[in-house]
């Protein structure tokens, strides 16, 4: 006779199975009950649902939002209080023109703002959190993006998960017609060298010129300031034909910085590092699926032969995709002195009004010509024969040589700096090998030893090689390294 407790295992083994499959039933359900879908979407969904991470049992499902306010133009999010408290200053907003209304956007777009400024700190905190739902696109993409940083900063534990409880899959209101097709673009505008480079690139495509107030060198504090670049970005549409769209937020400022950049020796800087093109698409998603863009470009600061990592980058940046739209990284294969040149070029060849281009450290509203971006950028242009004052640098030839010399003979500098400087460098060497005269006023940029300015920004850092990453983009093309 079979006794009582062998009975009870045997049952208990029979409905685990069945337990198990009830699991993954709750979960397809819960991605279909947000809409109606046809057979085939429906078997797309449960393939979807099925790679969500598993629910771990007796585990503490900790919510990441704790509230969501939409009233037209603005949104703010409540942060759950755990999370802010370890990571952030305070909660989450971003307000858009007034022409702007979110309200009629699904909830997955609505949040997508605050989801991509704060997901990389999710993966870095080894914890689960959990959003009630997220755009199917976008968090596909971000398991890519997660991949990248894995193989970015090897040292770097990113165990944390955002796990939504189901995926809804939107769809762009002009994927039929022709802005699918290339003809429109976003470009995230700064009015800066690489952005102004940008947008000279493609300048006959239809722009969409969004600029976000909110940064360190634009804080929320100094509307005066604010209204004056905003002007300015203004004239710049008007003069190129394109439309500007404005973005305030505190998407830089309620991050506590000081705590964020140190939790890994290979991130000295966490925004740029783990955020950048991640968090400013997040803040663009609503707009460009408003007003009809699909394609966001992100002007990209260096090149392939740049030796270490950062957010900004293909990788990242060409991973990125949310309800029918996507990010791009741009121009990544020209570097800045290239840039000066195109621009130059393209101003003469096709009589276009010479821009005005703003690089400035400093919380002004021109540009310093003292800090080191406005340094560099002024002796670029003149090395490419150009006249920094025309480009809006207010100082003179001489004295923007004079104060370039005194820079780099006084001070050290992080790599980024000095490997700008190279490129000054192995352009006037490459004129001097061809024989052709160097200006005396030039000469001394040939005899630094740039290796001896360099400070310790990156020594904990591995150098990249992109080809690692090629499986995670396989139809993008990577130079082979100069020798």
């Amino acid at each position: 006779m079979i006794k009582p407790l062998k009975i009870f295992v045997y049952s208990i083994a029979c409905l685990l199975p069945l337990a198990l499959e009830a699991e993954k039933a709750i979960r397809l359900a819960d991605c279909l009950a947000n809409r109606q879908v046809d057979y085939k979407a429906g078997q797309r969904e449960a393939r979807q649902a099925t790679r969500l991470p598993r629910r771990t049992v007796n585990q503490e499902k900790i919510n990441l939002i704790e509230s969501v306010t939409v009233q037209k133009n603005v949104i703010k999010i409540e942060i759950n209080e755990g999370f802010k408290k370890k990571y952030l200053l305070g909660d989450f907003f971003a307000q858009y023109d007034k022409d702007i209304n979110l309200e009629p956007l699904d909830y997955t777009i609505q949040i997508m703002p605050f989801i991509m400024n704060v997901v990389s700190i999710v993966w870095i905190s080894g914890r689960d959190y959990y959003i009630d739902a997220m755009d199917e696109e976008l968090y596909a993409s971000l398991e890519k993006v997660k991949e990248v940083f894995r193989r970015m900063y090897k040292k770097t534990s990113w165990q944390g998960r955002l796990i939504p409880r189901k995926l809804v899959k939107n769809t762009a209101p002009f994927s039929s017609t022709d802005r699918s097709e290339n003809q429109y673009l976003a470009l995230l505008f700064s009015g800066g060298l690489d952005s102004t480079a940008s947008s000279l690139y493609h300048r006959h495509k239809k722009q969409l010129l969004i600029t976000v107030w909110g940064h360190w060198d634009l804080p929320l504090h100094d509307e005066k300031l604010w209204n004056i670049r905003a002007e300015q970005l203004r004239d710049f549409g008007r003069e190129y034909g394109h439309e500007n769209a404005f973005i305030k937020s505190n998407y830089y400022s309620f991050l506590n910085r000081p705590v964020l950049d140190k939790i890994s020796p290979e991130i000295s800087s966490w925004r740029i590092f783990t955020v950048e093109g991640i968090g400013w698409a997040g803040l663009a998603a609503p707009l460009m699926l408003l007003k009809g863009y699909p394609e966001l470009r992100h002007a990209s600061t260096v090149t392939w032969d740049f030796k270490f990592p950062a957010a900004a980058n293909p990788f990242v940046d060409d991973n990125i995709h949310f309800s029918g739209c996507w990010l791009k990284h741009d121009l990544f294969d020209m570097n800045r002195i290239e840039k000066c040149a195109f621009i130059a070029d393209l101003c003469k060849k096709e009589q276009l009004s010479i821009p005005q281009i703003r690089v400035c450290e400093e919380k002004i509203v021109g540009n310093c010509c003292k800090c080191q971006k406005c340094v560099r950028t002024i002796l670029e242009l003149i090395v490419i024969g150009e006249k920094p004052a025309d480009y809006g640098f207010d100082i003179s030839e001489e004295a923007a040589l004079r104060k370039s010399k005194e820079f780099m003979d006084k001070h050290t500098t992080g790599y980024t700096t000095v490997w700008h400087f190279m490129h000054m460098q192995e352009l006037l060497a490459q004129r001097k090998a061809r024989g052709e005269k160097i200006p005396q006023d030039l000469e001394w940029i040939l005899s630094v030893d740039l290796n001896k300015k360099i400070t310790k920004d990156i020594k904990f850092q591995d150098t990249i090689n992109w080809h690692d990453f090629a499986d995670l983009l396989p139809d993008i093309i990577i130079p082979t390294k100069k020798s």
